[in-house]
């Protein structure tokens, strides 16, 4: 009786304490998603403001401040979706603490299912609002771009210069191929921990993993250019010069 008394204050104490720490993250995410929102309308405002007084009768701004105004404004949007990625991440990766807590607690029934770790898959790797807010960056970006090609074409009297075009969509390649390699480096962080903290029981006894549940996209040609990635990642980190 003693025993069972003592196993549900200790229970109870541990969940007390999931509870608490869940609390402290969720705040500190929030005070983070606060910067994020305020550094995002700074950086919209600055090229807004830029773009609405470019090739105006006062002539504060010519087509080259704008240029810069959107690369500044593209940049910021980069670093937060980097930034966003490796913190929503980490807050994942920090389930695979508190699910070996529970189970080994026999603690399964206190959080919801989205709170499971396991199988996540592409930007689903990055938790809650962090991988929302990337998509958020993504669409801001994609107004950038569309907000400063219609702001070309008027300035260079309604006729496209090729010069800018190319350089809008080189530009843009370069965001997108950023951007899914800081998803990869963050989907590789998720795999590896994975690996080292195998799900191999479940309610019924052992749980049998397939292939597909393991794979970190839904789509071939993704799981494909991820493999390519995590094995140039995984020769570079066996690299003697880089041991050394």
């Amino acid at each position: 009786m003693c025993n069972n008394q003592e196993a549900t204050k200790t229970s109870d104490k541990l969940l007390m304490q999931l509870h608490e720490q869940y609390a402290i993250n969720n705040n500190s995410s929030m005070g983070t998603i606060v910067s994020l929102l305020v550094s995002m309308f700074a950086a919209i405002s600055g090229y807004g403001y830029v773009w609405t007084h470019c090739g105006t009768a006062s002539k504060n701004f010519e087509l080259v401040d704008l240029t810069f105004a959107a690369v500044g404004a593209s940049f910021i949007l980069l670093v937060m979706s980097y930034i966003c990625m490796n913190q929503g991440t980490s807050q994942r990766l920090e389930q695979f603490i508190t699910y070996k807590i529970r189970d080994r607690c026999k603690i399964t029934t206190f959080f919801p299912k989205g709170y499971d770790p396991y199988f996540k898959k592409g930007l689903d790797v990055v938790q809650g609002l962090y991988g929302e807010f990337v998509k958020i960056f993504l669409f801001v970006l994609l107004f950038v771009v569309a907000s400063y090609l219609f702001r070309l074409y008027e300035l260079q009297g309604m006729h496209w210069d090729f010069f800018y075009l190319i350089m809008v969509y080189v530009g843009l390649f370069v965001y997108l191929v950023l951007v899914l390699l800081f998803l990869f480096q963050n989907v590789r962080r998720y795999q590896k921990r994975c690996r080292l903290c195998p799900r191999t029981q479940n309610e019924n006894g052992v749980e049998k993993v397939s292939a597909e549940d393991n794979a970190p996209f839904n789509c071939c040609i993704m799981n494909a250019i991820y493999g390519l990635y995590d094995e140039i990642c995984g020769l570079w980190e066996k690299c003697k010069c880089v041991q050394e």
